[in-house]
């Protein structure tokens, strides 16, 4: 209890203290730092979130049940991963220091969906000797 009270009172402390550094900016930069932090959140909470939720709902009722989960995490992980390759994918590294954005972020996107998908396919495929559980059997579990 008490590592988790010390854990809190640090949380609030850091916050508190991103509040304070916010504030310490020039006025006209602040509303870009909330829409900059703001931002990840609304496109999770708006659009990531419910279509992983949509499509994880859909596929319930579409794919086999072993293969459900490990579709559902390999959805999760693909829109995670273009979600936080987007800015890479749409901004030219244009006016940026030679050498800072030297990579090939579209092929290290492909690369990572293409894991996320071998994964996710080697998981379901491993999962087809399980036996599920009791609960899942008398569908208790749903």
């Amino acid at each position: 209890m008490r590592l988790r009270v010390a854990i809190g009172v640090l949380g609030v402390l850091a916050i508190g203290f991103g509040a304070v550094l916010i504030l310490l900016q020039e006025p006209g930069r602040i509303p870009r730092i909330l829409v900059w932090l703001a931002g990840p959140l609304a496109v999770h909470d708006g659009l990531l979130a419910p279509a992983t939720l949509g499509l994880a709902w859909l596929g319930r009722r579409v794919l086999p049940r072993r293969v459900w989960g490990p579709a559902v995490v390999g959805l999760a992980l693909a829109g995670t991963t273009v979600l936080l390759a987007l800015p890479l994918l749409l901004s030219p590294a244009e006016g940026m220091v030679p050498g800072l954005l030297d990579r090939n972020y579209p092929r290290g996107v492909v690369i990572g969906l293409l894991a996320a998908a071998l994964i996710t396919g080697l998981l379901a495929t491993l999962g087809r000797g399980r036996r599920p559980s009791r609960e899942a059997e008398s569908g208790d579990g749903d």
